[in-house]
């Protein structure tokens, strides 16, 4: 009676946990490892008006010209898969940007970046609420170092290494409205606004080059709320729920998980 008991908790907790996944606030995700979820992409080929992954409300456009945004299969490192975006610009800013299918308050994005060249405004992360729309928060590869810009700027990391690909994370909560930034899973920035702090949701995600003749940058993955591995978002997220499905499990079954061992040697 005791195990059924404890077993019935737990299908419980399960269904709590699960639903709360499904309608958590961000579902987005990508990983340029298709053009469309099914298709590779061929190398040079243009990112614009392509789209894999969920989550989105349609593909990735632009608003700057005289800028090339490609799929890469060339650059190194690449931390989900082997297929990046690689920007280059001859004409100042550049951007790619694409809109979620819900608009949020709160959550954790995740991505990666490589920059080339530490110069000038060289490369960003931009969260964009749905008025306007507005950039609320960037984190920005600048000359020197990574931060966080809002109302007001954080360092995340000092002195990054150019050529190097960096899993960059913003925290936001809009409602407050703040945000912070990590990298490689490192320790939180300090809090900053957003700009003239600004409410309001975020609808938009945008990577950016922002200064001329400074490419080629590199993109790869976003996701929300777990950190990206190198089998990418997909991967990470399985891992995180499945860890949770069998806690749970175990937990309803009477075997705590300090005594696993004992249970099963």
């Amino acid at each position: 009676m005791r195990k059924i008991i404890f077993t019935s908790i737990s299908v419980i907790l399960i269904l709590v946990y699960f639903t709360g996944q499904v309608f958590a606030a961000w579902a987005a995700a990508t990983s340029f490892e298709t053009t469309n979820g099914t298709t590779t992409p061929t190398a040079g080929a243009d990112v614009i008006l392509t789209g894999d992954g969920t989550g989105w409300n349609g593909n990735w456009a632009s608003v700057s010209s005289g800028a090339d945004y490609d799929y890469d299969d060339t650059v190194t490192g690449v931390p989900d898969g082997s297929w990046a975006v690689k920007i280059s610009s001859a004409s100042g800013n550049a951007l790619i940007k694409r809109l979620l299918t819900t608009s949020v308050t709160s959550g954790i994005i995740h991505t990666a970046m490589r920059v080339n060249l530490k110069l000038g405004t060289s490369q960003r992360l931009v969260l964009v609420r749905d008025t306007a729309p507005i950039s609320m928060w960037n984190v920005e590869f600048n000359t020197a170092d990574i931060v966080i810009n809002g109302d007001t700027s954080a360092t995340v990391l000092t002195n990054y290494t150019a050529g190097t690909w960096y899993k960059v994370a913003i925290n936001f909560d809009t409602a407050v409205p703040t945000a912070k930034a990590r990298v490689d899973g490192g320790s939180w920035s300090s809090g900053v606004a957003s700009v003239a702090s600004r409410t309001g949701d975020i609808t938009e995600v945008r990577f950016e080059q922002g200064d001329t003749g400074l490419g080629p940058q590199y993109y790869d993955q976003v996701c929300e709320g777990v950190e990206p591995t190198a089998q990418g978002c997909a991967v990470a997220a399985a891992a995180a729920f499945f860890g949770d499905f069998f806690f749970f499990f175990f937990w309803g079954m009477g075997i705590r998980p300090r005594k696993l061992y004992e249970q099963f040697a």
